[in-house]
């Protein structure tokens, strides 16, 4: 073999190896944005609902103790507003952060309105909540949908019960680019007689269509569902700390693995036999 065609391969080989390097890195880019983006869409939803629990919780139409809820600093600077409806237990609770917003002692900034209808005495089964949400964003990022929350048969005053559903879910970024969801989780929230010291269990599954574009499907593994813990908010954590979700693109499978409850923002991406811990953003990188 001459010199210059030795030269040759060699260059081809680099050019082969330099491109399925891109596309690894590109590939690997994608799955960390598409990860980012599920997780934070995900907290922001459990944030809203949580809200909506806490705003009725407070409501003593709806069977809640007056006003201790909303000692909650998430509504902060808000503007409560409450109308009584004809039947009993009925009614709706108007929620305005205002265009400038209130921020929260986590940092957070909330905007907008959230506009929740409620029917039904809190946690018995058959209630439900509805929000609608108004100009809303955390974080200049904007959240749309409405959810409807009902509580289950099983729920009880120290382990309330959810099913939630969201429709025309999306979040959109400051730079403009947007993903759409759907989901039907089943929410159980474990009280205890310190709040702060209160978590969250979620499992369920969605669809939606990604931030670049790509439909996808969603489920939280019935075996490893997700934990939200209140004392974790104290140090910034705005996440689920343990479970396990799969996000289905393109016919193969992210895995998001949230940990084993310690209290972070990181959750660890499996793809293609592939592993990366990340840490999740605010904004959602």
């Amino acid at each position: 073999m001459t010199k210059s065609k030795f030269g040759l391969i060699i260059l081809v080989l680099g050019a082969v190896a330099v491109s399925c390097n891109k596309d690894y890195k590109d590939l690997s880019a994608d799955s960390s944005l598409t990860a980012n983006n599920e997780v934070l869409s995900e907290s922001y939803s459990i944030d809203v609902e949580d809200l909506s629990a806490v705003a009725v919780l407070s409501d003593p139409n709806a069977g809640g103790r007056a006003e201790s809820g909303l000692m909650d600093d998430r509504f902060g600077c808000a503007t409560i507003t409450r109308a009584t409806g004809t039947e009993p237990f009925t009614g709706t609770i108007t929620v305005d952060f205002g265009d400038a917003g209130c921020k929260d002692r986590k940092g957070n900034t909330r905007k907008g309105k959230m506009v929740i209808s409620y029917k039904g005495k809190r946690y018995l089964p058959g209630s439900t909540c509805v929000t609608r949400l108004v100009n809303y964003s955390v974080n200049d990022v904007k959240i749309e949908g409405t959810r409807t929350i009902s509580s289950d048969a099983s729920s009880t005053d120290n382990k309330p019960v959810f099913k939630v559903k969201l429709d025309s879910g999306k979040t959109t970024w400051p730079d403009g680019t947007f993903a759409t969801h759907e989901f039907l989780h089943v929410r159980t929230w474990f009280r205890t007689s310190n709040p702060s010291e209160d978590s969250w269990q979620v499992l369920g599954s969605g669809r939606g269509v990604s931030r670049r574009g790509t439909n996808y499907e969603m489920w939280i593994r019935q075996n490893t569902p997700l934990i939200y813990k209140k004392s974790c908010e104290s140090v910034g954590v705005f996440i689920a700390v343990s479970g396990v979700k799969v996000v289905k693109k393109d016919g193969k499978e992210i895995t998001i693995d949230y940990g084993n409850g310690v209290c972070n923002n990181l959750v660890t991406v499996t793809f293609n036999g592939v592993s990366k811990v990340i840490e999740i953003t605010k904004k959602g990188g």
